[in-house]
């Protein structure tokens, strides 16, 4: 306001002389609030699209959290040992299924977990070979 008051000093002005005196005003500018230019429109839509996807991000990362919420520790444990059940009955009944089988014949990078998985769960051993190239 006051620099209103500076602009106006102490009497009335006609717009001719506001405009004159606003001319080369770098702080006071004249806008038509009715045209709604006071806001550059682009700026409002670019603002207004940034907000809407926010709000879908934030939508989203909700509905992500609640499906987490729902999932717990106990429930997850029991999942997996159901898996690893039947993931055992599966190889015991391929065991079955194919009697003739009593080794395996890997490359040297079968080492380690599969060697130990054949041997525990299968019952069958397995020969590696440094000679079989792996498949690449």
């Amino acid at each position: 306001m006051d620099k209103l008051k500076a602009l106006f000093g102490d009497k009335a002005l006609t717009y001719a002389e506001l405009e004159a005196a606003l001319k080369d005003s770098k702080e006071i500018k004249l806008a038509n609030l009715a045209s709604g230019q006071y806001v550059d429109i682009g700026k409002f839509k670019q603002a207004e699209t940034q907000a809407n996807d926010l709000q879908a991000q934030l939508a989203q990362r909700d509905k992500d959290l609640a499906e987490l919420k729902k999932l717990d520790a106990a429930g997850i444990q029991a999942q997996l040992e159901t898996l690893k059940g039947k993931y055992a009955d599966d190889t015991r009944a391929l065991t079955v299924a194919y009697p003739s089988i009593e080794r395996f014949c890997a490359d040297a990078g079968y080492r380690g977990t599969f060697t130990f998985d054949a041997s525990q769960t299968l019952g069958r051993g397995v020969d590696i070979s440094e000679k079989i190239k792996p498949h690449e």
